[in-house]
C-alpha cells in the first residue's frame, strides 16, 4: 500500500529528501546514521523527514541523533532530547561547549564547523559507523557557493555526499533539494519548533553578509536560490577563463 501524507509540503519534503538519498547513494542496508541535531528546523525536519522515508525505500537503517552545545543556552541540550523521544529516539549529548575558545578566532564559522565534524566522526568511530547526516537545505548550498567566489575567491561548494579521509567518514546531505520556504511550512505541519541555541557570532558573519545579498537579488527575483543552486552544476565553460 502506497504511504499518503496528510499535507502537501510533508509530501515535497519526503519525495525531495528520497530522490536526494537515491541520486546520491548517500545511504546502505543496515548502517547506521549519526544524524547531528541542533535543534533547529533544518535539521529536526531532515530526521522527522529520514523516518517517513524509511517506508518508501529498499533499505533499513538507524539513526543515531546527537547534539553538540554551543555553550550558550544549557538547557537547549534536554529540550533536544525531549523532542527526540516522541520518535522514540534517544539523543547522545556531547560534553563540550562548541564556541569555546573562539572568541579571538577571525574566522569562527570556520573553525566552529571544523570541531563540529570532529566530533562527529569521534561518535562514528565510537559506535562503528561512518556516515553523518547534517540539515543543510538548498538555500545553504546557494549560500556556501557565493561565500566562496565573494570571500575565497574560487568557485566550489559542499556536496549532498561528500568524502572524508579516503572513504573512512563521509558526510550526507539529505536535504540538499528542499528550500527555506518549504522547511518552514513542513515543520508547521509536523509540529516541529525552533529550540536550538541562538549563536552570538551570526550576525557578524561572512555568511551573514551572503544572506543579505541573497535578500536584496530575492527582493528583484523570487527565483534566486534556485539560480545560485543551478549554476553550481550548470558550468557554461564558454565564458569562463584562466586568469
Amino acid at each position: 500500500m502506497a504511504v499518503r501524507f496528510k499535507d502537501y509540503p510533508t509530501k515535497v519534503v519526503v519525495k525531495s529528501v528520497k530522490k536526494a538519498l537515491y541520486r546520491f547513494q548517500m545511504l546502505e542496508d543496515g548502517e547506521t546514521i549519526v544524524v547531528g541535531v541542533s535543534g533547529g528546523i533544518d535539521s529536526l525536519s531532515m530526521l522527522d523527514a529520514l523516518l517517513k522515508v524509511k517506508p518508501l525505500v529498499p533499505m533499513d537503517y538507524n539513526l543515531y541523533p546527537v547534539y553538540i552545545p554551543l555553550g550558550v543556552d544549557p538547557g537547549v541540550g534536554e529540550r533536544v532530547k525531549a523532542f527526540l523521544k516522541r520518535y522514540g529516539l534517544d539523543c547522545e549529548i556531547l560534553d563540550v561547549k562548541l564556541l569555546e575558545g573562539l572568541e579571538n578566532e577571525k574566522n569562527k564559522c570556520y573553525w566552529c564547523s571544523r570541531r563540529r565534524r570532529r566530533l562527529l566522526f569521534e561518535v562514528c568511530e565510537k559506535i562503528g559507523a561512518n556516515k553523518v547526516a547534517l540539515g543543510h537545505i538548498k538555500d545553504d548550498f546557494a549560500e556556501a557557493f557565493l561565500l566562496n567566489i565573494v570571500f575565497s575567491g574560487e568557485t566550489g561548494c559542499f556536496n549532498p555526499k561528500q568524502e572524508f579521509f579516503k572513504g573512512r567518514f563521509y558526510i550526507i546531505r539529505p536535504m540538499v533539494y528542499v528550500e527555506k520556504g518549504f522547511v518552514r511550512r513542513y515543520a508547521r505541519s509536523n509540529d516541529i519548533e525552533d529550540i536550538s541555541e541562538k549563536c552570538p557570532y551570526s550576525s557578524f558573519s561572512k555568511r551573514e553578509v551572503i544572506r543579505r545579498m541573497i535578500d536584496i537579488a530575492y527582493s528583484y527575483d523570487k527565483r534566486v536560490i534556485k539560480n545560485i543552486f543551478s549554476a553550481i552544476s550548470n558550468i557554461n565553460e564558454k565564458y569562463l577563463f584562466k586568469g
